[in-house]
């Protein structure tokens, strides 16, 4: 939308107070703000201006500000805001009639058909900071950043029959060296590894399907140097509990001179694929290597390490010091009956940006207003036009000098009108 502050002139006070509350009171659950002049509201679909001292009673309800999930299966630290693997959560309806045997059948890739009415997303967002989860127990689910557990269509925690698609840019880390690797999954259930090659996804391992823990491998060789992205996705899925594993391995296989092929790969290092075991990669009670895996190491096969994974599209990782404080002080005033502003102020840190979006019924969004903030503790913008009963997320983003990193902040947010207007 790029209307902004030209046609609906009542409406800014309420998207101003909109932003401040929401970053002021990003706990609340739901914040009344009465007797609003100048709203603009909507009455059987159509846009109504109401005329100005007309007193509307509206209300801001702020849903959870905890949009993502950190670290889901417990792994190290985030090394950067600009690291990671970003992931879509999609899981099997629990009401479903399905049997079994057909819950099992489901392939990872098969969650995101959004023909598909089985399969339900998620709206949180997963971050993980590499591909490195070994042969476990999986019974605790995922913990959201406001501490609490995801949970399916029937309340229970999320354990099962759920799949990841993962995405990220896979690229050389600075201890390694340059040339070709050769990639593997290990997974307990199924995954897909894809590479985006002339703008479009291509399959690279198929190791798909119900399975105990199982080594899918690939013939092809991919050259790397300093300077390769290469646009990753990975399919991940989880069936009947309580085992899981996926783990991304690869192998260097020469220097990028080298004519690296199928034919000339050692035998040997293809030893275990498309070998399956619960407990002869890992053992899943302490995850601890056992002997497939340990010799799979010796070969000279190593885990992708985190600091091979960066974010698509410049993405800032939220789960980098997700607990930091935005923004201690907010407030807005009229600067004049047409114009309404926010000002944000943060004692310790510096807003850069900050994005308000559409959230459509399918969760995708829409940028409504986009502000780059100039570097200081203290800003007053602008705000722009919103729609009275749509869902909206703003984002803030700031860099915290002292930590030289960025921190991204997301609040979910509605407005709607709760007294009928009248002349």
């Amino acid at each position: 939308m790029k209307n902004f502050l030209n046609k609906k002139k009542y409406l800014l006070g309420t998207i101003a107070a909109f932003f401040v509350v929401v970053v002021s009171f990003q706990n609340c659950g739901k914040l009344d703000i009465q007797n609003l002049d100048n709203v603009q509201r909507t009455a059987a679909g159509v846009p109504v201006d109401v005329p100005s001292g007309v007193p509307v009673n509206t209300s801001l309800s702020i849903e959870d500000s905890a949009g993502y999930v950190c670290s889901a299966f417990g792994t190290t630290t985030v090394p950067s805001d600009k690291s990671g693997l970003k992931a879509e959560l999609r899981f099997l309806d629990q009401g479903s009639t399905l049997s079994s045997g057909q819950k099992n059948a489901f392939l990872s890739t098969e969650y995101f058909n959004d023909k598909n009415t089985n399969f339900i997303k998620k709206e949180e967002a997963v971050f993980l900071n590499d591909v490195n989860v070994p042969t476990r127990i999986f019974n605790q689910g995922f913990q959201g950043s406001d501490g609490n557990v995801l949970e399916d269509n029937q309340g229970h925690a999320l354990i099962e029959y759920f799949a990841l698609r993962m995405e990220s840019v896979l690229k050389l880390g600075p201890k390694d060296a340059p040339g070709y690797y050769e990639l593997a999954s290990i997974a307990d259930d199924g995954s897909v590894v894809q590479i985006k090659e002339n703008g479009q996804w291509v399959d690279l391992i198929k190791n798909d399907g119900a399975h105990s823990t199982q080594m899918g491998c690939t013939e092809r060789s991919l050259k790397f140097d300093a300077n390769t992205r290469l646009p990753i996705r990975i399919y991940y899925n989880q069936g009947p509990r309580e085992h899981i594993a996926n783990v991304l391995v690869w192998n260097y296989r020469g220097p990028a001179t080298a004519v690296v092929s199928a034919a000339t790969v050692q035998p040997d290092i293809h030893g275990y694929c498309g070998k399956a075991s619960t407990d002869m990669f890992w053992i899943p009670a302490s995850s601890k290597p056992n002997t497939w895996i340990n010799d799979i190491y010796s070969k000279g096969w190593k885990v992708v390490g985190t600091e091979n994974f960066l974010l698509p599209d410049n993405e800032v990782n939220p789960c980098a010091y997700s607990s930091y404080d935005v923004a201690p002080t907010v407030s807005y005033e009229s600067i004049t009956d047409l114009n309404k502003s926010i000002t944000i102020v943060s004692s310790d840190s510096t807003i850069l940006t900050g994005s308000l979006y559409l959230i459509h019924s399918d969760g995708s969004k829409e940028l409504v207003k986009a502000v780059n903030l100039p570097e200081d503790i203290k800003h007053t913008f602008q705000t722009g036009n919103i729609i009275l009963d749509q869902k909206y997320q703003l984002d803030v983003v700031l860099e915290v000098p002292a930590k030289k990193i960025k921190v991204l902040k997301s609040y979910k947010l509605k407005v709607s009108s709760t007294t009928a207007v009248t002349q």
